[in-house]
């Protein structure tokens, strides 16, 4: 009986992981794909700037050491990355498999050694206790 309980829990897990690597695959793809119309384009980034709501509560000084010195360099990468975001989804894909596949083997694993921990705990209980 331990050992259903032990594979049918493994055999849960193994499915919920696949589960959840299948949403962010399908995640992933639909958002490199809907890049620059979920951006408004590649022109979008560049008309951004510091929101009301943060000017609110931020010291002048700090917003405007935001506004001069990070948000262009930030720009940037946000464009670079809109730019490169259909080009890595391929990437993104093989690491999500591989990292679902690695997570796979380890449940499976972590299934056997339990299976192994029930073996040696009936191996050694006493013959009376094991009826």
């Amino acid at each position: 009986m331990l050992y259903a309980l032990c594979w049918f829990a493994v055999f849960s897990l193994v499915s919920l992981w696949s589960l959840a690597a299948w949403g962010l695959h399908a995640m992933a793809l639909w958002a490199s794909h809907q890049t620059g119309s979920l951006a408004g384009g590649a022109g979008a980034v560049d008309s951004g700037g510091i929101s009301a709501w943060l000017l609110s509560w931020l010291p002048p000084e700090v917003a405007l050491t935001i506004s001069d010195a990070l948000l262009p360099d930030f720009r940037e990468a946000i464009q670079a990355m809109i730019e490169w975001a259909p080009a890595l989804s391929g990437g993104f894909s093989v690491a999500v498999w591989l990292a679902w596949g690695i997570g796979t083997a380890l449940l499976v694993m972590l299934g056997f050694a339990v299976s192994g921990l029930i073996a040696a705990m009936h191996r050694r209980a006493p013959a009376h206790a094991r009826a």
